[in-house]
């Protein structure tokens, strides 16, 4: 009997003892701070992905717009300008450059360089409607140097060139040559180099050799001068760029400043050399255009 006591008065100690103990705690409210620092992780993590993308942006597609001022000279003699093409030889123009990567380094590129005479001079025998365009297009194959930074790279490609205008010249200037298309064939190599991991450069150089021409004039010896000009000869074009890499939403970028100039020269027919004192004719375009190039 008396066991049986005192167990019954040990399992009501227990409970009074259990009675009297602080209860046991609810659950806290969850912290935010785990939280919070996952998404601070998060962030970071975004910001490195950012800047890998900025130091190391896509390679497979490049689209490139320039605007600026263009200016054409050519070696005529005397201080009289037969075409009065824009202010003091100066006009607004444009240029869209494309280049797309086919079959891993084997790809395609695409040149447009355009400018019109929006402000003529009143006396210019070329208005608003007169224009020049530079075109260019073919294969390229890129060599990179090295795989971590792939704007560090060498291209070389081969081009079709073409130089069209609608040009025409002073009637009262039969002496002034002017050369209203070109085409042939350039070979081009193209160097990028990485600066820092925002800044960059860029130098181009085509070397052409021109197959064809065509000069067409209003000028009283017409024949003489269709014929004066020989139909092949040798041409440049070069493109030297600094740019800066930015990102726009997600989208990696360049904004540049480009020098820009492209000529063209021929052989002149021996009685003009004897008349003018000169053996060639060259015509010359020459700008600085601002750039901004998108990469995908």
């Amino acid at each position: 009997m008396r066991p049986l006591i005192a167990l019954v008065w040990t399992l009501l100690f227990g409970m009074v003892s259990f009675a009297g103990t602080s209860p046991v705690p609810l659950p806290s409210p969850i912290d935010n701070t785990d939280k919070e620092l996952q998404n601070s992780k998060w962030e970071e993590v975004q910001s490195i992905i950012d800047d890998i993308k900025t130091q190391n942006p896509p390679d497979t597609v490049k689209l490139r717009i320039r605007l600026g001022a263009i200016q054409t000279i050519t070696n005529n003699q005397g201080s009289s300008d037969g075409i009065q093409f824009g202010q003091s030889g100066a006009s607004l123009g444009f240029g869209l450059d494309g280049s797309i990567n086919l079959f891993g380094n084997l790809g395609l590129e695409a040149r447009e360089t355009y400018t019109q005479n929006l402000l003529p001079a009143p006396s210019s025998p070329n208005q608003g409607q007169a224009y020049i365009s530079w075109f260019d297009a073919g294969p390229r194959y890129t060599f990179y140097l090295d795989s971590t930074r792939l704007d560090n790279n060498v291209v070389i490609k081969v081009l079709y060139h073409e130089n069209y205008n609608n040009l025409i010249l002073d009637p009262t200037l039969p002496t002034f040559l002017w050369v209203n298309f070109y085409s042939g064939v350039s070979g081009s190599v193209e160097r990028n180099i990485p600066i820092t991991n925002k800044l960059g450069i860029m130098g181009m150089f085509d070397l052409l050799q021109i197959f064809n021409t065509s000069s067409p004039t209003i000028n009283s010896n017409t024949s003489t001068t269709n014929s004066s000009i020989a139909k092949s000869g040798y041409g440049f074009e070069i493109h030297a760029e600094v740019y800066y890499k930015i990102l726009w939403g997600k989208m990696p970028m360049r904004m540049g400043l480009m020098y820009w100039q492209q000529g063209n020269q021929s052989e002149l027919d021996d009685s003009i050399k004897s008349a003018q004192g000169r053996n060639s004719y060259f015509q010359t375009s020459r700008a600085i255009f601002g750039t901004m190039s998108m990469l995908f």
